[in-house]
């Protein structure tokens, strides 16, 4: 045992578990923990002008390392400004640790300055776990719970509330190693599930595979490639609205684009596999199921509570999504009808032919010289660079993404499914920590960077080189769509109170360069190249402040 104090158990809890770096906008509250990361080089407070943007970047980080992301602010005004980008992290399973200075218990109940009466209980409907330190000498165990907890699978974020004078006080501190507190390993299916899944596949003579979040989560693309290629199964992304992840790759032949109800493979399914996704997120209410009543559904998930959340399942399997896909080769390579591998062989060419009708076409931009988003979407496409990371929180362009982006195997993908505005760059910078030798572009709405504005300053002190690349249309379009979609006296005129972001338009350039980043704007489609260049060019963080048009597209 050693002695130190709780601010010092707090720094060594973290470094053992390997954590590189605390995320913060400190307050009062946390000044012995801030004063015990003199001692602790291992960890970089990243300093953060609003709490959302320290959640965020610390959602980005976990997202690109399955590692815990460490966010630190201060008590009750401080986790109220995280609530936002905590929902985003909950929704997601995103295995994030948010501790929060708290007032010295000997004030708690005098109505003190920055008391609440209970701090865990504001977050605990959006965490795994939340916990209020009551002694000193706990809180290195509670520090390497919390990390465990988060990282177990479901994951999820966890909150720790720490008084201040618990932080202060020395006590003897016995810290173990992380390994001892982790749990390893992949979950297997049950082999009798197993059976029947692969048996239903096989059997089928129209499948369709329904790839979700988990896919790219557990690392299980090339094993759902083989198993779509072996028996010729048409895949689709997870719902548009919760679609986070690549989960497929989407330059596949047999990739049939995100899931929809309307599409005729999925009218005619006999059988319906949910791999590691959402069955499903609704956005708007329907009274009918979003697949044919009789088809068999077979749904395989880490998280028991997904599977059959709204409809019934024929198969469920909870398990890793890599171990269960290795599991179900091996009982289809071992149990494969060779009197069907003709079915298999006619299918994949049907699905060719399908796939060669879904290849977008250019729209009008390419003669006008007018960016729209699909023309945007098709640009970006093709001057990403290899091992380019894409982080999308375009919203309303983020719509037309699916259709019209052909993302290589060595590019990546994130986006959310909270819907809480803000994310995109701040996600971007933690990703681009996490992942430092790789371009790091995010695609985010005028609305949408607005709430999280305050990252420019992060990226411009941290010199964290990202792209942002502004879809802005100037304006809140999602609302625009759910006012022409309800049919009323503001479609019938075509005026949208509340959702125009005019008069006066934000000069995001100058902005940007307000707070330390260099941008410009631009109008025009064959400025898009050159303007992308230079960003790439310049290794430091950049904006592109694109001025979209086009009609406003339908709500999925």
């Amino acid at each position: 045992m050693v002695k130190l104090t709780g601010g010092q158990a707090f720094c060594e809890s973290l470094k053992v578990q390997g954590v590189q770096y605390i995320f913060g906008t400190p307050g009062t509250t946390e000044v012995p923990i801030i004063d015990a990361l003199t001692e602790y080089g291992e960890l970089q407070y990243i300093l953060t002008l609003h709490e959302g943007t320290a959640l965020g970047m610390a959602d980005g980080y976990a997202r690109a390392t399955k590692e815990p992301g460490v966010v630190s602010v201060h008590t009750i005004v401080g986790v109220a400004n995280t609530i936002n980008y905590l929902y985003n992290s909950y929704r997601d399973q995103i295995p994030i640790v948010l501790t929060a200075g708290f007032k010295d218990t000997r004030l708690l109940g005098r109505g003190a300055f920055l008391e609440t009466p209970d701090l865990p209980e504001v977050v605990q409907q959006l965490t795994k776990w939340s916990w209020l330190v009551m002694r000193a000498d706990t809180i290195s165990e509670i520090m390497t719970r919390a990390c465990k907890i988060a990282t177990t699978p479901p994951q999820g974020p966890v909150f720790v509330a720490i008084p201040e004078d618990l932080q202060r006080e020395v006590i003897d501190v016995e810290i173990s190693p992380s390994h001892k507190y982790r749990i390893p390993g992949r979950i297997r299916p049950d082999q009798a599930q197993i059976e029947k899944a692969g048996q239903l596949l096989m059997d089928s003579a129209q499948p369709i595979i329904i790839a979700g979040n988990e896919v790219s989560r557990a690392e299980a693309l090339p094993e759902l490639t083989e198993l779509a290629e072996i028996l010729s199964i048409p895949v689709f992304a997870e719902d548009i609205m919760s679609l986070c992840y690549l989960t497929f790759p989407n330059h596949h032949p047999f990739y049939q684009g995100p899931f929809s109800p309307a599409n005729p493979l999925v009218q005619s399914a006999e059988v319906v596999f949910g791999v590691g996704c959402r069955m499903f997120m609704p956005f708007r209410y329907s009274p009918v199921p979003p697949f044919p009543p009789t088809a068999k559904i077979i749904h395989l998930h880490i998280d028991p509570q997904e599977i059959a959340r709204i409809y019934p399942v024929d198969v469920p399997m909870v398990a890793d999504i890599k171990a269960a896909l290795k599991d179900l080769l091996v009982y289809i390579k071992a149990n494969l009808p060779t009197e069907k591998t003709q079915r298999y062989k006619e299918r994949a060419e049907q699905l060719s032919q399908a796939k060669a009708g879904l290849t977008p076409k250019g729209p009008p931009g390419r003669t006008t010289g007018e960016i729209t988003p699909q023309e945007l979407i098709i640009t970006l496409g093709e001057i990403l660079p290899e091992q380019a990371i894409l982080v999308n929180e375009g919203i309303m362009t983020s719509l037309t993404l699916p259709y019209f982006l052909r993302l290589k195997p060595s590019q990546g993908y994130y986006a959310n499914s909270g819907g809480g505005l803000g994310w995109g760059v701040p996600a971007a910078l933690g990703i681009k920590l996490a992942m430092k030798d790789r371009p790091v572009i995010a695609l985010v709405g005028d609305g949408s960077l607005i709430f999280g504005i305050q990252s420019l300053w992060t990226a411009a002190r941290y010199q964290i080189p990202i792209i942002i690349l502004v879809c802005n249309n100037r304006g809140y379009q999602a609302i625009k769509a759910a006012l022409l979609g309800y049919g009323g006296k503001a479609a019938e005129e075509r005026v949208f109170p509340g959702c125009d972001i005019t008069g006066p338009e934000i000069d995001f350039p100058s902005l940007s360069k307000g707070f330390g980043v260099a941008g410009r704007s631009i109008t025009r489609l064959e400025e898009l190249r050159p303007a992308f260049n230079e960003a790439l060019q310049a290794q430091a963080p950049y904006l592109i402040d694109i001025s979209l048009t086009g009609d406003i597209p339908p709500l999925p």
